[in-house]
């Protein structure tokens, strides 16, 4: 490693993969359930694996950097490379700023409805918090309160909402 800023590199894939190899192991486990713990410490103090170009992003990283040490820009760049994307643009706010990103999710007049149930990072899959506005918010109450959102999604929207309420105190 060339300098500690990069440590989180390092530590991060070694964390992901270690919960990664117990799911395929012992899916009954539920280790996903369990890694809300340290998504939740992180919050406080990175996708979805259907996503393709982060799959091979993150094989091509692997594959050049195996055998020597990388830093968070080469990371970027592998993924700016194989997505086409402004990666360095994007999640520099990631790793160089104080806290974490929060998506604020709002209905505008008449132009979004939404019949059925609506929650953004379901299963508490994405490292962010969500901010509702107050019509998406009831509906999400709603949804509590007939049990129909599961309890690491129930869990996801009382962390969001505690960890806002501290920010704004």
């Amino acid at each position: 490693m060339e300098w500690w800023t990069h440590l989180w590199l390092n530590e991060g894939f070694a964390t992901w993969v270690s919960y990664l190899a117990a799911d395929r192991l012992f899916p009954k486990w539920k280790i996903w359930t369990q890694f809300l713990d340290e998504i939740t410490e992180g919050l406080r103090l990175d996708g979805l694996t259907e996503s393709h170009p982060i799959e091979r992003s993150l094989a091509s990283y692997i594959k050049q950097y195996a055998c020597s040490n990388a830093n968070t820009e080469d990371l970027w760049a592998v993924g700016e490379k194989e997505s086409g994307e402004p990666v360095n643009k994007l999640l520099n706010s990631w790793t160089k700023q104080k806290g974490y990103p929060v998506v604020s999710v709002s209905v505008k007049g008449n132009k979004l409805e939404f019949d059925q149930l609506f929650k953004i990072n379901v299963d508490q899959t994405g490292f962010y918090g969500v901010k509702y506005d107050d019509e998406l918010a009831g509906r999400l109450r709603y949804a509590i309160e007939t049990n129909h959102l599961s309890a690491t999604d129930r869990f996801g929207i009382l962390d969001d909402s505690y960890a806002l309420s501290m920010a704004y105190k």
